[in-house]
């Protein structure tokens, strides 16, 4: 039984938490860190301009005084 403090994860309906744990039991930790590593560099880009957005917006607060 696969579980996390009181909850049973065996019998949890959650595609996600199903598909995290395949690939959690399928993978090297190398592989899952290669992954999440090109995952950020394909996204930069957007969240970089998503960023800069917000902050000319006054949605984000400078911390240089």
């Amino acid at each position: 039984m696969t579980s996390f403090g009181d909850l049973d994860l065996e019998h949890v309906e959650d595609p996600g938490l199903d598909q995290a744990l395949r690939i959690a039991r399928t993978t090297t930790f190398e592989q899952r860190f290669g992954w999440l590593e090109t995952t950020i560099e394909a996204f930069r880009p957007q969240l970089r301009d998503n960023y800069d957005k917000q902050k000319s917006a006054g949605l984000i607060p400078s911390w240089e005084h």
